[in-house]
This record gives C-alpha cells, sequence and structure tokens, in this order.
C-alpha cells in the first residue's frame, strides 16, 4: 500500500475516535461531608467511567498525583491506581492530618482516558475532618458528700490536647428548681399545733426554701485531674469511668474537678470560649448540663413506701414510713427523732432496737422500736440537726402527724374441698382478726349428697327456707356466733367445732359455712370478698384415697391415716357427675382396687385432665371418704412429661412384637 494513503487512513481512524469517543465522567468519589471520627478517613477514592491507566505498565504505589486532580490543602499521601479505572489516594500518616479542616479536590476539566474520552467540566468534591466536640459527659461527687466538689469527665472524640482545651473551658453552677414539700402537707389541725409548739419552725423552713430558689448562676474555677495519680486511679475505680475510657480511650478524656463545693441542687453548666486562641469547636456555642445534681435535704412525706400519697391516717397493722429526699442512717434517725402521744398528751416511749446500723431514705417508726397504739394521734417532729450520710444539715425541724386506726377485720377459712384427720379432733381452724361476731352454718352431707354439692359450686342450702333437695336440713339456717377469746389486732384460731354433725365413731363429711357478721368497733372491712360466705366441703376422716386413671382401666389405694397402712376391705364406689353407679368394688389385702374398664363415660369424645367426670367412694364401717378425678395438686401429669389429654373413644389399642437377630 502506498505510504501516503496508510498515514491518512491511520489519521482519520485516530480523528474518528477522538470525535465519536464517550465522554469521561467521574462516577463515584469519597468521601464526602464531614467525617465522624478521623478513622474514617483510610483513603480519598475517585472511580471514573474509562480506562485512565494501562495497570499492566503502571503499577505500585508513589507519591505521583496525576496532573489532573489538584488536592487543597495538600495531604501528604501515597497515591496509585487500584485498578484502571480507579485512583486511591492513601494518607501516609493519620497523625499529621490537619483536624477540623475542609480538603477540596478537584478533577480538572480536559482530563482524558485511554479510549480518547474527555472530561467536560471540572469535577469537585470535598470532605471535612472531625470538628472537636464533645461524646459524653459524666459528673459525680468527689466523696459522695455534700460538702465535697464536682469530678467532671468529658470524652471528646479523638485524642485532645487537655492543656488547650482547659484554656477554653469555663464552668458554672446554675440553680435546678425543684418543688419543695408543704410544711404540714396540708394539715391545718398540724400547722396550728406547730405554730403553737415551736413558733420558729416554719420561718426556719422557709429560709431553707428561699435560700435555694433565690440562688444565681456562680461561676467556678476548676483544675485538670491527673489520670496517673494513685488517688486519681482509685476515684476511676469506684465509678464507671473505666467503662467509658475503655470505650472512647483515655486520650480523648479531660478530667477535671472544681475548685468550690457544688451546691446542692445545682446542674453544672459547661461552655467553650470561641475566642483568643481556644481551639475552636464546630458550633458558635457550646454547654452541657449534668442532670444528676443532688436534692437538698427535706422531709418528704409520712405514707407508704410504693406510694407518693401523703397519710394522715394508718392502720394498726401498717407500719408508718418517712421518706427523706436523702439517705439517712438509722442511727442519726433515732436520735433526732421525738414521737408526741397526742391523745394523752404525753411522749411516746420508743425502745431503740439492738441493731440500727443501716441508712435508707425511707425510715419504718415500728423499725425503731415505735408501738402505737389504735386510736391514739401521734406527732412526729425531727430535729434540725437531723443530719443526711452525705453530710448535708437537715436546718429546720420537720413535723408530722398520724391517727391509728384498727386493722380491717376479716376472716379465713379453707374454700373448697379439704380432708381433716380424724385423729386430731373435731375441731377444725378458721383464722379471724379484728371479728367480734361469725355467722356460721353446718351441714352432715350424705353419700348421695356430695356430687350435687359439688356441680352447685358447694351451693347445698336455700336460704329461704325451701327444701330445694326434700331434705329439712338444707333449709339450716344461720347460727350468730360471738367469737371468744378476741384480742384485737391479733389474728387466731376462733374454732370450728364439727362434733354434733359427725357420727358415732366422730367420722362423716360436712359442709360448713362461714362469715364474717360483726367486725369490733372501728375495724372496717377490706371489701366484698372478706364479707362474703367462705364454703367448705370437709372430710373427718382416716381414709386416704389415692387415684390413678388411664383411658381404659383405673387403680384406688386406699391408706389409714393414723397408721400409715393400707386398708384392706374397703368398699369402693365410682359414681359419675350424675349421680349414677358406675362400678363398685373391695380392695384387695394390699389396699388396693384395680378395675380393667374405664372409669368414666364422657359426655362427648373427648375428655381432658382438667373436666370433672367421676367420684371415688371409700366405706370402711362408719369412716367414709371420697376423691375427684380431677384432684392432683403437687402431682400435675405435666411436671413429669406424661401426657394429659386423650380422645376416650378413638385412642387406638397398639399391639407391638419385639424379637432379636439371636437366641436370648
Amino acid at each position: 500500500m502506498n505510504k501516503k494513503w496508510f498515514v491518512v487512513i491511520f489519521f482519520l481512524i485516530a480523528f474518528s475516535i477522538f470525535v465519536f469517543a464517550d465522554d469521561l465522567e467521574v462516577l463515584v468519589a469519597n468521601p464526602q461531608g464531614t467525617l465522624d471520627n478521623i478513622e474514617q478517613l483510610d483513603s480519598i477514592q475517585i472511580l471514573f467511567s474509562q480506562k485512565m491507566v494501562d495497570t499492566l505498565k503502571e503499577s505500585g504505589k508513589d507519591n505521583s498525583l496525576p496532573d489532573f486532580i489538584s488536592i487543597d490543602p495538600t495531604l501528604e499521601s501515597v497515591i496509585y491506581w487500584s485498578n484502571d479505572r480507579l485512583l486511591r489516594i492513601e494518607p501516609t500518616s493519620r497523625d499529621k492530618i490537619k483536624k477540623q479542616t475542609e480538603f477540596k479536590i478537584t478533577v480538572k476539566k480536559g482530563a482524558k482516558s485511554l479510549e480518547g474520552g474527555v472530561l467536560k467540566n471540572d469535577y469537585t468534591f470535598s470532605f471535612s475532618t472531625p470538628f472537636q466536640k464533645i461524646v459524653r459527659v459524666e459528673g459525680y461527687r468527689k466523696n459522695q458528700n455534700a460538702r465535697s466538689p464536682y469530678v467532671i469527665a468529658l470524652f471528646f472524640n479523638y485524642e485532645i490536647d487537655r492543656e488547650e482545651i482547659a484554656k477554653c473551658l469555663k464552668l458554672s453552677f446554675v440553680p435546678r428548681r425543684y418543688s419543695y414539700p408543704s410544711p404540714y402537707y396540708f394539715l391545718p389541725e398540724l400547722e396550728k399545733i406547730v405554730n403553737e409548739r415551736e413558733a420558729d419552725a416554719e420561718e426556719k423552713y422557709y429560709k431553707k426554701v428561699n435560700t435555694l430558689v433565690n440562688r444565681k448562676e456562680e461561676e467556678t474555677y476548676f483544675h485538670i485531674l491527673d489520670l496517673q495519680n494513685e488517688d486519681v486511679k482509685k476515684f476511676l475505680e469506684r465509678s464507671d469511668l473505666n467503662y467509658y475510657i475503655r470505650r472512647y480511650s483515655a486520650n480523648n478524656l479531660l478530667l477535671v474537678e472544681t475548685d468550690d463545693i457544688a451546691p446542692v441542687e445545682s446542674l453544672i453548666k459547661i461552655k467553650f470560649a470561641q475566642e483568643g486562641g481556644c481551639l475552636q469547636m464546630k458550633t458558635k456555642e457550646f454547654a452541657v448540663y449534668l442532670n444528676d445534681c443532688d436534692r437538698a435535704f427535706f422531709l418528704n412525706k409520712v405514707g407508704e413506701y410504693y406510694s407518693s400519697e401523703v397519710r394522715s391516717s394508718f392502720y394498726a397493722s401498717e407500719d408508718v414510713v418517712l421518706s427523706f429526699s436523702k439517705s439517712v442512717s438509722e442511727e442519726e434517725f433515732f436520735k433526732n427523732l421525738k414521737i408526741f402521744d397526742l391523745t394523752e398528751n404525753k411522749e411516746a416511749v420508743i425502745n431503740k432496737p439492738p441493731d440500727l446500723s443501716s441508712h435508707s431514705t425511707h425510715h419504718y417508726l415500728k423499725r425503731i422500736g415505735f408501738k402505737p397504739e389504735v386510736g391514739h394521734k401521734y406527732l412526729v417532729r425531727l430535729d434540725e440537726n437531723l443530719k443526711a450520710v452525705d453530710g448535708e444539715i437537715l436546718g429546720y425541724p420537720a413535723y408530722t402527724m398520724f391517727t391509728i386506726t384498727a386493722s380491717p377485720a376479716y376472716v379465713s377459712f379453707g374454700e373448697g374441698e379439704g380432708v381433716w384427720e380424724k385423729a386430731r379432733g373435731t375441731n377444725v381452724p378458721f383464722y379471724a382478726k379484728n371479728v367480734k361476731k361469725v355467722k356460721q352454718r353446718i351441714v352432715s352431707l350424705k353419700k348421695e349428697d356430695v356430687i350435687p354439692t359439688l356441680k352447685n359450686g358447694l351451693d347445698y342450702y336455700s336460704d329461704e327456707g325451701e327444701d330445694t333437695q326434700e331434705d329439712e336440713t338444707k333449709s339450716q339456717k344461720w347460727e350468730i356466733r360471738e367469737i371468744k377469746g378476741l384480742k384485737p389486732e391479733k389474728v387466731f384460731n376462733a374454732g370450728l367445732e364439727l362434733k354434733p354433725y359427725l357420727n358415732d365413731s366422730k367420722t362423716g363429711i360436712v359442709l360448713a359455712q362461714i362469715e364474717l357478721d360483726e367486725p369490733i368497733d372501728g375495724a372496717p372491712i377490706y371489701n366484698d370478698y372478706y364479707w362474703r360466705a367462705k364454703k367448705s366441703i370437709i372430710q373427718v376422716t382416716d381414709l386416704a384415697l389415692t387415684l390413678k386413671y388411664g383411658p381404659s382401666d383405673f387403680l384406688v389405694f386406699v391408706t389409714s391415716l393414723s397408721k400409715a397402712e393400707p386398708v384392706s376391705g374397703c368398699e369402693i364406689e365410682v359414681r359419675d357427675f350424675q349421680n349414677r353407679v358406675l362400678y363398685a368394688g373391695v380392695t384387695d389385702s394390699n389396699g388396693i382396687l384395680k378395675v380393667d374398664q374405664k372409669p368414666f363415660s364422657s359426655v362427648d369424645n373427648y375428655s381432658s385432665y382438667y373436666t370433672k367426670e367421676f367420684v371415688v367412694f371409700a366405706k370402711k364401717g362408719d369412716d367414709i371418704a371420697y376423691i375427684v378425678n380431677n384432684w392432683s395438686e403437687g402431682l400435675e401429669p405435666w411436671n413429669f412429661g406424661i401426657p394429659y389429654n386423650w380422645n376416650i373413644v378413638e385412642t387406638p389399642q397398639i399391639a407391638g412384637i419385639v424379637f432379636s437377630d439371636r437366641g436370648v
């Protein structure tokens, strides 16, 4: 080919590539924006849309920044192409990177790719290294004492020059406003009594309150604490600062201590000056408030521990609690406490207990030896010199007043069904407190009466006097009984005598009901539960029954409670809840009756462990007892991993054969 034509063709090809090549673009460039910490700046990356270098010819790291890229301000870096389109610029040392600085990177217009693409316009992006900022503030009383200075820990987002930071730091105590308890707790009678006894008590109280309310913000000086000092190390161990040091680094911590004692009920205001040679924070003004400063020392209330309600009346069974805003030792509380019996117009005697070693914000009067009397009104005085655990003095004589009333009356009687061993006698216990009279009625139950009574929720009687089951005993009226040996404010066994309702051998089944009729004078009733009748079917017997049953058979065990021996020849009868006899038999010499049939006929095809299906009665001579199929407290089948639901009708009978591969 003619050499001239070759040159022309080459020129045309090159021209077409240049004219028709796609424009060069910057696809991705990072980082951008403000970095949270300096560790985020591991590299600057710029990704182009076309090949920029031949990586087979250009490899390795050097400090040559392409002439079409500029960085302002300069950044000491290692620069290399990660691939033919990705340029990486890695700072040689993070310690040398300027902080609080904006870096501007420009890819200049006219940059060319190997494919002929050209960047039409400058591409500029920027990022800023982290500005100085506080990431956490913690504050502590140095000695956990109201007369001690405050230690403040400021954690920054990167390593700091403590002396430089301290030049910019200003601290001040700012009053924190609280509401304060009323000196008389809104009790006009208490105000009158206190003014008669101690006229300046109210003045001292308001002097303390006004001192707190009228305080102004005041600047305080401070000094930097050396983290290597042994006393400082001990302080760090006592506080939770070591946790934050591990999280943020000790190099990022400025620990300072106020030169002045921090007043109670203050916030500590932290500000950074922006003038002079101080390190510039990103924000023009910076302030942090610590919210865990101390409350001033006051008697907050008299009442219950878990309630914010102030009370002036307590049941004798309750303990009067005095609550403070700060912890007080029991010894200090006892020393500064006086209680006056306003009913008898004399000082109450408090017998100091031997062990008063704890401290708390809540103090129980019974705990320190006070024994109040029902119907008496008491006045409590706490001396103005009462000292909290942290050293603050109360500063005013604190008064409160309360009345002691009778505790609520109630009767307690086991409801439901139960067994009373014959050997324990015929007097069944029930317990009462502050009860003058009860209503009771007791009736003997025949075997045939048990299931109807169970079905009716132990409702056996007819209060209207009608014979609902054609038996005049069922219309038995309530008997009013006065409790003998009553001791106010004491829970005692009032007893229920069953002998008239048992047979000659002092056994039998009875239905007993107890109801509170009249409390002692001044004793209230808790609620309706304590008014309504308590019902119980009681078996007075020497026979103990154990029942084990399944879908296809059942076992009955009968044992003597007094001898702990099997009871042979005991008559067994199984009845369903229609009171029909399903089976009758007699226990063998081991006190066991095994029956190979279903223990009951379910109403539907499905029966569960919870369903009342049948009752087993046992009779030996005059002694009779029973057990219901769902009695299993303490022996629930799920505690042993035993299934307790089954389908009575459809449970399949499974047979299996086991054989070995050789002789056994």
